[in-house]
């Protein structure tokens, strides 16, 4: 497994190939723990190289959560791409509440990365669900740790607004004013506007 993972972020196009093949291969889609190590092993490299797209196309609901996790910590730009793709197009099988959960664990790490946030955006835009629509909101602008996470010892941590890029900052207070009109509780929109408050002041703070 750990060749796999090797193989993975080799960015020698023979490695995509390999992974490609092996993606066909009934043996290994029949076991679960080799997928999951295959799917590991195609979001390895950074920036995620268009060639493996397919790789994450080519299984379905079972490792959908899965996927998501790995491309968001991918993080590069067709990462992202594909993540926006992948939730538009959620099989019914995979509920609502299982992605919100996912947003919560690893979105929240990563909410001022620039192209998340983004995505986050054009999702917003999109025909989603009250639930996603709801989960997207919290996962950048509220944190619950215990009731999110409940007693784990290492719970994810929320990024820092401090620690992010002012460009970042900006499309957050984007993202925070879309909450204005949308149909989420009024609790929600009251955590979004204290973050949004946090976040113009740390812009403030940077001009003076």
């Amino acid at each position: 497994m750990k060749v796999l993972l090797v193989l993975g972020r080799n960015p020698n196009p023979y490695s995509t190939k390999v992974l490609l093949a092996m993606s066909e291969d009934d043996q290994i889609r029949k076991e679960v723990d080799r997928v999951d190590v295959l799917l590991e092993a195609a979001a390895a490299l950074k920036p995620l190289p268009a060639e493996r797209i397919p790789l994450f196309r080519a299984f379905g609901e079972d490792y959908f959560l899965l996927k998501l996790k790995l491309l968001v910590d991918n993080g590069s730009p067709l990462a992202i791409g594909e993540l926006e793709q992948e939730i538009l197009t959620k099989p019914s099988e995979v509920e609502d509440e299982s992605v919100v959960s996912l947003m919560h664990r690893s979105f929240v790490p990563h909410r001022t990365d620039e192209s998340l946030i983004r995505m986050a955006e054009d999702l917003l835009q999109e025909s989603i669900s009250s639930e996603l629509r709801t989960g997207l909101f919290e996962s950048f602008f509220d944190f619950q740790s215990r009731h999110w996470y409940g007693p784990v010892r290492v719970p994810p941590e929320p990024a820092d607004f401090n620690a992010a890029s002012t460009t970042a900052l900006r499309e957050l207070l984007k993202l925070a004013d879309m909450a204005k009109n949308a149909p989420i509780s009024a609790d929600l929109k009251h955590k979004v506007l204290g973050s949004q408050t946090t976040i113009k002041r740390v812009l403030e703070q940077r001009h003076t």
